[in-house]
């Protein structure tokens, strides 16, 4: 049962209460040592009780226990080149010590291997640590992709998914879904490539970190709200790597090499940009207020929060003993449990006929639990039945629990002659963004802008979609049209299948979107309650077949995987009539390298410039003009076609600047 030896169990021992090689990691204390010594002696003597605990203590050796941080032998010279992981490994030391001081060492030993297996990932490729820095992430990587590569030209189809479910957590859904989607080859493909497998565990060790630092009691108003700090910091580095990245890539137009941008111009003039993600959000939010006013509905802003057991900690830090009863949920837990109870509210909306529209935004609570907030409009006569059909499905679970029923599903009925929904929105929609006017967050008390930072790592680590419409037209079709800057030409062989309403009705959402009138598109579009099925307008994600053959250009492409890559918006469908809004073709290349090409195209073309003025071409050339230019004037002469008297409305520069080779200039007047 008990995998190490004792002798190496008494030299953990004596190093445990030894000097520390390292100054700033302090030795076991003798409480926390004494729990494990005993634990290993019940477990050589046979009692059951203490058995698990002594088995997860006599697992751990010098390399795979760096997440005690009071152990001086667990932190070798290899570890201590990855800094990432030390604040992780005093969270997990810090909440060991918490669980076993109470007495409780069993359930420290548990919630403790728990934890390391969540910020590990185990197989034939070796033992890897999720929070390792980016280098080594890159390094294991391509040792990774290597090996799994290796075992698909074996024919080892099975080990390779064996492996890759273990290293990437794919559980057997996800695996048939990425098969059904990508197919075997390109699958295969793909976890042979390091980029790929980089990029997943990028998400895992963001998962893993922000969920293990939660468990770990940090995360909360009283210490670090929403997110611990090492996520904030490693959410900082990858948006600084991301930018960097952006600036050293341009995006060549494939029919002008000079005309480029850099991605980081593009990324900052479209909505990833946060300024322009905000000011989009309240532009479509205030014309769906105005398209619902006119209709005479009611808005209402509702808030749906988790049972009690998806909350973690309380406001002052303490434990919340019905989330360790639940076995301690992860936060993307209480979104999918959101998510579940919001798709049986639609379901029963559709079957009793209701049809709200509006905005659904999430955000955290302070412990990093999601909770839901929606602006949504809806007639009035439908306004108590809707309430009353959400009121109950948020409340089929876990309904009596203390606080359910005033907490849980909440709503507040806007009266628009007080205030408007995209006031009442507006602190919401900006704390979640870049925290632009908020001043104080309500949440935490501490400024909005810097809480608004915090957020933004919740939500990349947690891979949560924060604002999402619900009813109304396609913001797609929208962004498209805006790319359209031109009056749609009536007399265009394009426009001769559109009657003249449908033309002025096309050049209306033309101009609404242009001016970025959400109402007026929503107008345009049928309606603000019309839907996507009988909208006019639609997005465009493949060209036509006949402009392909006309274009001699296939739009179907292959990714570097061998599958079909995803469809790419070419234009808008009106009425049957395929508008393109994408006029050029863009290649992603290095800047560095475009801009060395570019600069010898320039010298090139200097050194031909001089080339040219060195052999006199340039004289060659202009005495071969002035010949040309006598030849006409002598066949002028000849012609007898001097005009001797000058007439006043006569137009010289007219003349003057008719080319010299224009055959028609014999049936013009030389005036010499």
């Amino acid at each position: 049962m008990i995998t190490a030896p004792r002798p190496h169990f008494d030299r953990v021992k004596a190093r445990a209460f030894g000097k520390s090689r390292f100054p700033d990691i302090k030795p076991l204390s003798s409480a926390v040592f004494e729990s494990f010594d005993s634990a290993y002696a019940a477990a050589l003597d046979g009692s059951d009780d203490d058995l698990h605990g002594a088995i997860a203590v006599s697992r751990l050796d010098p390399c795979d226990a760096w997440h005690l941080p009071n152990f001086s032998w667990s932190l070798n010279r290899a570890l201590r080149k990855t800094p990432s992981r030390e604040p992780v490994a005093n969270y997990l030391g810090k909440l060991y010590d918490r669980l076993s001081k109470v007495g409780d060492v069993h359930k420290a030993q548990t919630e403790l291997s728990k934890l390391t297996n969540l910020l590990t990932v185990d197989g034939r490729a070796g033992r890897f640590r999720l929070t390792s820095s980016e280098e080594l992430i890159a390094d294991f990587a391509e040792k990774l992709a290597k090996m799994l590569g290796k075992m698909y030209a074996r024919g080892e189809w099975d080990g390779m998914i064996v492996e890759a479910q273990s290293y990437l957590r794919w559980d057997h859904d996800v695996l048939a879904a990425k098969l059904k989607k990508f197919g075997e080859k390109p699958l295969a493909n793909r976890l042979a490539d390091a980029v790929f497998i980089r990029q997943r565990l990028r998400v895992l060790k963001q998962l893993s970190t922000l969920e293990a630092t939660r468990a770990a009691g940090v995360v909360n108003k009283a210490m670090q709200p929403y997110v611990a700090d090492i996520c904030v910091s490693d959410r900082q580095y990858q948006r600084k790597r991301n930018a960097e990245c952006l600036s050293r890539t341009v995006a060549v137009n494939q029919d002008d090499d000079t005309d480029w941008f850099t991605l980081s111009d593009v990324a900052d003039s479209s909505v990833s940009n946060p300024m322009i993600r905000r000011t989009e959000l309240m532009v479509r939010l205030r014309g769906t207020e105005e398209c619902a006013l006119e209709l005479g509905h009611q808005p209402l802003f509702l808030t749906m929060t988790t049972p009690s057991r998806f909350h973690a900690y309380g406001t002052d830090g303490a434990i919340n003993p019905n989330w360790l009863e639940a076995g301690c949920p992860l936060a993307i837990d209480g979104h999918e449990w959101l998510n579940k109870q919001f798709k049986n509210i639609r379901v029963q909306w559709a079957q009793a006929e209701i049809h709200p529209y509006g905005f659904r935004m999430v955000e955290p609570h302070h412990d990093g639990t999601p909770h839901w907030h929606a602006v949504l409009f809806v007639p009035k006569a439908q306004a108590k039945e809707m309430l009353r059909i959400c009121r109950a499905v948020m409340l089929a679970d876990s309904g009596d629990e203390p606080g359910a029923k005033k907490r849980r599903f909440t709503v507040e009925w806007i009266d628009p002659s007080k205030g408007s929904a995209v006031a009442y929105c507006s602190k919401y929609i900006s704390k979640n963004i870049d925290g632009h006017k908020v001043g104080d967050d309500e949440e935490t008390g501490k400024p909005a802008d810097e809480m608004a930072i915090r957020v933004d790592a919740w939500k990349s680590g947690c891979r949560i979609r924060q604002f999402q419409p619900i009813g109304g037209p396609s913001v797609t079709a929208w962004r498209q049209l805006r790319r359209l800057r031109e009056q749609f030409d009536e007399d265009s062989p394009l426009m001769h299948s559109l009657t003249k309403a449908e033309w002025i009705a096309l050049e209306e959402l033309r101009r609404a979107a242009d001016s970025a009138d959400w109402a007026a598109f929503c107008k345009a579009m049928g309606g603000i309650t019309v839907r996507r099925k009988d909208q006019n307008l639609r997005v465009a994600y493949d060209m036509p077949g006949i402009m392909d053959r006309l274009t001699g250009e296939m739009t179907k492409k292959l990714t570097r995987f061998g599958d079909d890559a995803a469809r790419r918006i070419e234009g808008v469908m009106w009425h049957q009539v395929f508008i393109v809004t994408r006029f050029k073709e863009w290649q992603v290349k290095d800047k560095a390298g475009h801009m060395r090409c570019v600069r010898e195209y320039l010298q090139t073309t200097r050194n031909m410039f001089d080339h040219l003025q060195d052999a006199e071409t340039y004289y060659a050339m202009a005495d071969e003009a002035y010949e040309q230019y006598q030849a006409m004037i002598d066949r002028t002469w000849e012609e007898d076609s001097l005009v001797l008297d000058l007439t006043a409305d006569y137009d010289f520069d007219a003349f003057a600047a008719t080319p010299l080779d224009d055959p028609f200039i014999y049936e013009e007047a030389l005036l010499l």
